[in-house]
């Protein structure tokens, strides 16, 4: 190529890669001083859980109880009974078909065309409320919670099909943490693990475990508002909720030690430790829980 002058210039394409990766090494080296590089970690988590809302929500508008059926009795995908959401509707409860052990979740669910709103799941105020406190406290990462992931659906109500959209939430709650040890140690021989617990009425039987049958037990919390949250367990082991005392847990220095858990206040100051712990020894899973609790 020649300029007006008479200059000739040349670019080879081995010159041009070159001088692409020059320019690339300069904006990574812009944004890693600037504090603006990507953090690879926290993005690879962040599609993880995105990926269990995808998931649940998938199961949830495919062949839960409130999607619609056809002549056949097949589940319509994506098409929900209006029906079913009245029945469901702040019932403060996740969906028998569809949950995870290691999560709790909240479902709006919204016509597009004439407004009505509908909810399921636990309640938004109280899983909020668990949400904020774990946080302010650092007791969860904020990466832990999802914003929601929303989804185009229909609803039906008799011939009549008006568009509306789904959103999940998930967050991890003291409910989602217990019940996730519990389930570890009805798979695993020799385990111990305590965990913290946290925005639950204090000085009340709100830790409650009730065995459905043989193998399947409910796990109840009870909230600072007065909401019971219970999920369901498969253990082929017999699981029993013991009350003790916790002498080795005392206050270090505001902290609690390790094998012990600790229950704050609004202001994230340490009241008291707990052993709160789950173990399995021969065969049997125990769950220490502190008096009162």
């Amino acid at each position: 190529m020649k300029n007006k002058g008479g200059v000739s210039f040349s670019f080879g394409i081995g010159e041009f890669i070159s001088m692409m990766i020059v320019i690339c090494l300069i904006v990574l080296l812009f944004r890693f001083l600037s504090g603006d590089i990507i953090k690879f970690d926290v993005q690879k988590e962040l599609y993880k859980q995105s990926g269990k809302a995808i998931n649940l929500l998938n199961v949830i508008i495919t062949s839960s109880d409130i999607v619609e059926k056809d002549s056949l009795g097949q589940p319509q995908k994506g098409l929900i009974k209006k029906e079913k959401l009245l029945e469901i509707n702040n019932n403060n409860k996740e969906l028998e078909c569809c949950n995870y052990i290691d999560y709790d979740y909240y479902i709006e669910v919204k016509n597009l065309e004439t407004s009505e709103f509908f909810t399921t799941g636990f309640p938004k105020k109280t899983m909020n409320n668990f949400f904020n406190l774990g946080k302010k406290c650092k007791l969860i990462d904020s990466d832990e919670f999802l914003f929601g992931y929303k989804v185009p659906i229909s609803i039906s109500e008799g011939d009549n099909i008006q568009l509306g959209e789904m959103v999940i939430y998930l967050i991890k709650t003291p409910l989602s943490n217990i019940a996730d040890i519990i389930s570890q140690a009805c798979l695993k021989t020799d385990y111990s693990e305590a965990t913290s617990f946290y925005g639950l009425m204090e000085e009340t039987d709100n830790i409650i475990i009730n065995e459905k049958s043989d193998d399947t037990y409910e796990v109840c919390v009870k909230s600072q508002d007065d909401i019971n949250m219970c999920k369901i367990i498969k253990c082929n082991l017999k699981i029993k909720k013991l009350n003790e005392d916790s002498p080795k847990c005392g206050s270090i220095d505001g902290d609690c030690p390790k094998g012990c858990s600790h229950l704050v206040d609004k202001d994230c100051k340490i009241e008291k430790c707990y052993s709160l712990r789950v173990e399995n020894k021969n065969n049997i899973v125990s769950v220490y829980v502190p008096k009162g609790f």
